[in-house]
């Protein structure tokens, strides 16, 4: 679990730099506007891709082969949070036992702090 919650802090620690880095550039240089924006909304999709592919890996490496291969199954190629297959993979992953549950929680706590940087990012483009 210990390399899981690392790679996890990775992509929060980026994605964190990423939102300050456009914000700072959004109020300092008002002719790279719509370009930091650009950037931050690219890097947060980004972000989003590397924590699915964080979370599959995380999984390889801390579930036994059988609940690996059916979180994998379950998760497919979607490497987005999808809210129609969130109960699905929420009970494969819970039934895998207390690993597969805290490597849900974690991946889903950051995937909202990915959805409130698209925010931000939403709410810079309407401020303007």
């Amino acid at each position: 679990m210990d390399r899981k919650a690392v790679s996890m802090w990775k992509v929060t620690k980026n994605l964190i730099l990423t939102d300050v880095c456009v914000i700072a550039l959004f109020w300092l240089i008002p002719s790279v506007k719509m370009l930091a924006l650009l950037l931050g909304v690219l890097c947060a999709i980004g972000y989003m891709l590397w924590l699915g592919r964080c979370f599959l890996n995380d999984c390889k490496a801390n579930l036994p082969g059988e609940d690996y291969q059916r979180i994998a199954a379950e998760f497919g190629f979607i490497w987005f949070w999808n809210p129609g297959r969130r109960k699905q993979w929420q009970y494969v992953a819970e039934e895998s036992g207390e690993t597969g549950a805290a490597l849900l929680r974690i991946w889903r706590g950051n995937m909202v702090l990915v959805i409130v940087s698209l925010a931000v990012m939403a709410v810079l483009v309407w401020m303007g």
